[in-house]
């Protein structure tokens, strides 16, 4: 939904995880898409909230282990207007290069949650 009245709050994301030329990619963001990267460097105390905050997430620690190395600095900038019943980029996708998942069934999901909750 576009924020033309000022009614909604400014989105922003966060670098996370994809795949680029079939390999995974981590602390970026997707190619082509968004404006301006703010980067903050985090301080020695924000460092160690961030190293304990990863390691609650037992369950996700292989997943995890390949962000540790961006610890020094925090990357963000305002999201993009995503459509996400579009491909995000070509080639395969990180889910599917791990056998998670293809592209098909998930724009399936995202065409249901969006006719669920009135988008379409």
């Amino acid at each position: 939904m576009a924020n033309t009245a000022g009614t909604y709050p400014e989105l922003i994301e966060m670098t996370s995880y994809h795949a680029r030329a079939g390999a995974p990619c981590v602390a970026d963001f997707l190619p082509n898409t968004g404006g301006a990267v703010t980067a903050c460097r985090l301080t020695t105390e924000e460092q160690r909230r961030k190293r304990a905050m990863y390691d609650c997430f037992t369950s996700q620690a292989d997943v995890i282990a390949s962000f540790r190395t961006n610890l020094i600095v925090e990357r963000y900038r305002t999201a993009p207007s995503y459509v996400f019943r579009d491909r995000p980029h070509l080639g395969d996708l990180y889910y599917e290069i791990l056998g998670l998942g293809t592209w098909e069934s998930f724009r399936e999901s995202v065409m249901r949650a969006e006719e669920a909750l009135a988008l379409t």
